[in-house]
């Protein structure tokens, strides 16, 4: 019984002793996370590939891609563990520029990862270099580099390298950068199966803080939901009501604006302004008098043709074989355009600037604003309605605030969908048929 008591006497001081030594000798394994690491650019996102690709299924298929089966889950998660990826958490990606470009995945077997990596160098001229004594993967015509380690793989297109090489390989647990942990707090960041943050120094030279840009699944269309805040107000609001022309079969440009910009007339937003100079400085528009004459509808159409008389001159000889000038009539096709607008009374002001400028002329009963056709004008009260057909274009009651315009045969549509005090949401939806393919807007 003694020999027992000893025993377990014996057991239990080492377990103790044990205990001890692992609490003040043993350093613990490092549980660093993938956002512990994530480096501080004005760029910054992520993705749950798998949801994604569930999501724009239906997407592609209406497309009639031929190789979307590479593309479906089943087949994404399939690859991703034959070469050690664990794509069933977010992926997150970063950037700071046009060329400066960072995705960071997390791996689950570094065994099967480096064996991936191995026939990847074999089909393309990848060469191993190391940088901050970390060995690394280099393309050199694509300037890509990749680096990994036992829980992430991180791959890199640009120069400005050795930081963000840096924070990846030094971070410590719970580094989390205050600018990503203030994304990924965001409720919108953990709804979201694809979303992206730029609060780059073109974003804040407008004025704004930051540009949220989201996924928004339809069936026949591909949605990108988009929020532009501020830390003032924005001093613009939608009207309830408003009226605008009917879209027709041939619209290739439409554009739908109803605004109460009364705040924003009597406190002017620099910034915003300075932007809007910016756009417009090619032709000298006068923004000044255009927001004080302003009423706050804009709708623009064109799209089609009609035909119409116009009158010239041909020299012929007479009976006497004297040359002389005939008139005469013949018919030319002219572009279906219109524009309506309301304005106050200091329209007089904004006119008198444009023909200034010789942004707009009259000849006769018809205006021309700069390479428009001839354009006929209808006013009644503060709505002043430009059209170049025979008739008025009609109108009908439409509040809602839209731009579509026709690109390479997609006709891309952009909302504004309310103004909140300092935020404005929005989105752009690209249509998605066999006929209308999106792909080819990223062609040159």
């Amino acid at each position: 019984m003694r020999k027992k008591a000893v025993l377990i006497v014996i057991i239990a001081l080492s377990l103790i002793a044990f205990l001890i030594y692992k609490s003040f000798f043993i350093v613990p394994k490092s549980n660093v996370r993938i956002i512990d690491r994530l480096p501080d650019t004005s760029y910054k996102g992520k993705i749950h590939v798998l949801d994604f690709s569930k999501n724009i299924q239906l997407n592609l298929k209406e497309m009639q891609v031929p190789f979307r089966d590479f593309l479906s889950p089943d087949f994404l998660l399939e690859q991703s563990k034959k070469y050690g990826l664990n794509i069933q958490n977010p992926i997150y990606f970063f950037g700071e520029n046009e060329t400066e470009w960072g995705i960071i995945i997390e791996v689950n077997d570094k065994e099967k990862l480096s064996k991936g990596l191995l026939k990847i160098k074999k089909i393309f001229d990848l060469k191993d270099t190391i940088v901050n004594e970390k060995k690394l993967i280099h393309h050199a015509i694509s300037n890509i580099k990749i680096y990994k380690q036992p829980d992430l793989i991180l791959l890199y297109m640009g120069n400005d390298f050795y930081p963000i090489l840096n924070k990846v390989t030094n971070a410590k647990k719970g580094d989390v950068s205050t600018s990503w942990k203030e994304f990924l707090e965001k409720p919108i960041a953990s709804r979201e199966k694809v979303i992206i943050s730029n609060t780059s120094k073109e974003v804040k030279s407008i004025g704004f803080q930051e540009i949220v840009l989201s996924h928004e699944f339809d069936s026949t269309y591909f949605k990108i939901k988009t929020k532009l805040s501020r830390n003032f107000p924005i001093n613009i609001s939608l009207k309830n009501k408003g009226l605008s022309f009917k879209r027709g079969k041939y619209t290739n440009l439409f554009a739908n604006i109803h605004l109460d910009i009364t705040k924003f007339r009597n406190t002017l937003d620099e910034s915003l302004l300075k932007f809007i100079h910016k756009l417009t400085k090619n032709i000298g528009f006068p923004i000044k008098e255009f927001i004080n004459a302003w009423d706050g509808d804009l709708c623009i159409l064109r799209g089609g043709f009609y035909k119409m008389n116009k009158e010239y001159f041909e020299t012929e000889m007479n009976d006497d074989f004297n040359p002389i000038q005939v008139k005469k009539r013949k018919k030319i096709k002219v572009p279906e355009f219109s524009v309506l607008l309301t304005l106050n009374e200091n329209k007089e002001k904004f006119f008198n600037a444009l023909i200034k400028k010789g942004l707009l002329r009259k000849e006769g009963d018809y205006y021309y604003f700069l390479f428009s056709p001839a354009l006929r004008l209808s006013e009644e009260g503060k709505q002043f309605i430009f059209y170049s057909g025979k008739y008025r274009t009609p109108t009908v009651e439409n509040e809602k605030n839209k731009l579509m315009i026709e690109y390479k045969s997609n006709k891309i549509e952009f909302s504004l969908d309310s103004i909140k005090q300092n935020e404005i949401f929005g989105g752009a939806a690209f249509p998605l048929n066999p006929n209308s393919n999106p792909f080819t807007i990223l062609k040159d």
